[in-house]
């Protein structure tokens, strides 16, 4: 049996933040625009929204080694090469994970009754399984910054929100933008990194498609429009605590410097770890 450390490390845990971030800035709109905020329903959301993060970090870590595109020679990812992880077992725990925040999830459902509710979780559900499981494997069809934008931005915060405040609004959908944005950052980290071995094993990636220029242009554009949101607040609206994560953003330039000079050690964790930094200080 792998020791408690292989099963922690397996879920990539320097990533999950990203999930959590969702959560924060939800609440912190819910309680600014609607004064509703429950700090049960709160920690109930983190725990199912981060327990999916860890089953589909798992489930794509699964699939990624049997469809080939990570091998032990090349891959980043170590889950499946250097953790005494066996397939079956990283596929038990994700299935263990998933089922956690599945049954979670159904008693929200249950407790608020709303079918478009019911929709959303369920959409976000079928992200999450098929980004790497077939037949669609959205990841290898090049969707897959798509899918991470949405799951990790408007769908997400949207869905956090609801919990919250049980209304529908376009509210958190503007205030996801920016923490999308920053989360997409990491997935195009490893993209990047990965453009030969994804090409080797047939999967299509975005990086691949624009190429090599195109890719440091993106990624570069990835921070610069995430600066739109709060910068509009500011200026139009006068909402002068939207400053405060502004003032992050020359921590990004280390960042730039490193993905230009493909220097891609632990710049994925910390491209997460900049992305947190600066959603903590949005929901101020």
């Amino acid at each position: 049996m792998p020791p408690p450390s292989s099963w922690w490390i397996a879920t990539r845990p320097w990533s999950l933040s990203a999930s959590a971030i969702g959560a924060f800035v939800a609440c912190a709109c819910s309680y600014t625009f609607h004064h509703s905020f429950h700090f049960g329903l709160f920690i109930l959301t983190v725990v199912f929204v981060v327990m999916t993060h860890a089953g589909a970090n798992l489930s794509n870590s699964f699939f990624d080694h049997k469809y080939g595109v990570d091998k032990p020679q090349t891959s980043a990812d170590r889950t499946m090469f250097d953790l005494q992880l066996q397939a079956k077992h990283v596929m038990y725990f994700a299935a263990v994970c998933y089922i956690m925040a599945t049954i979670g999830v159904n008693i929200l459902i249950y407790k608020i009754g709303d079918i478009w509710f019911f929709l959303l979780s369920g959409f976000m559900a079928m992200l999450s399984i098929f980004y790497t499981a077939g037949p669609i494997k959205l990841k290898y069809l090049a969707l897959g910054d798509l899918v991470i934008f949405l799951c990790y931005g408007p769908l997400l915060v949207l869905w956090c929100w609801y919990i919250q405040t049980r209304k529908w609004s376009w509210i958190p959908i503007y205030h996801s933008i920016s923490i999308g944005l920053l989360t997409e950052a990491i997935l195009w980290v490893n993209n990047a990194r990965d453009v030969v071995t994804d090409r080797l094993a047939n999967a299509k990636t975005l990086p691949q498609i624009i190429g090599p220029k195109a890719t440091i242009v993106f990624y570069k554009a990835l921070y610069l429009i995430a600066i739109i949101p709060p910068s509009f607040l500011v200026i139009f609206y006068g909402r002068y605590s939207m400053i405060i994560p502004l003032l992050v953003m020359p921590f990004c330039l280390p960042l730039i410097r490193d993905f230009e000079a493909q220097k891609w050690k632990t710049l994925d964790e910390r491209t997460a770890q900049f992305g947190l930094m600066f959603a903590i200080l949005y929901s101020v």
